[in-house]
């Protein structure tokens, strides 16, 4: 991180990566049902579930006589919930912010009293960043089987505070 003789403070820090299966096989079965016929889907290279592209974290700070103040930030790019790339089981991409306050004080008979409190989902982001997925198939009408995915996803909480106090002896 780079740090200023003024208070500031900034670190960043970024991630990219191509997390692939290589030659990836599914197998799926009717309508999910143990003991019924299985179809096989050779899909190639694949993301692997749950692996984003792409994840980027900025911490900016300021300290000034006993308060301290940072906005930490993260973004992730979408990703598969399963390792078989279906579109409709993914997590959206998403670019979340805390926000951080603090004072450090003294006080008799204590080293330093701290009391502060962080925002959390400062600009109050609707995002999912976990969940789950699963496939199978049916057969239609003319025999033919027809695949079919569902998702299920963790809504993360909207703007929330945490106070917080610490006393050092």
């Amino acid at each position: 991180g780079i740090k200023l003789d003024c208070g500031l403070q900034w670190d960043i820090n970024a991630t990219l990566s191509k997390n692939r299966v290589q030659n990836f096989t599914e197998t799926l079965f009717e309508n999910e049902e143990a003991g019924s016929e299985a179809w096989v889907i050779k899909h190639g290279d694949t993301p692997i579930a749950f692996s984003p592209d792409f994840i980027l974290n900025n911490r900016f700070g300021y300290t000034f006589k006993g308060f301290e103040a940072s906005l930490q930030s993260q973004y992730i790019s979408k990703q598969y919930m399963s390792n078989a790339k279906q579109e409709e089981c993914t997590l959206d991409a998403y670019f979340v912010s805390n926000l951080n306050l603090s004072y450090t004080f003294k006080l008799p008979k204590v080293k330093s009293v701290t009391v502060g409190c962080t925002i959390y989902n400062l600009f109050n982001e609707e995002y999912e960043n976990n969940g789950y997925a699963g496939s199978g198939y049916y057969h239609d009408d003319n025999g033919g089987k027809v695949r079919y995915n569902y998702a299920g996803y963790a809504a993360q909480a909207g703007t929330n505070v945490l106070g917080h106090i610490a006393i050092n002896f």
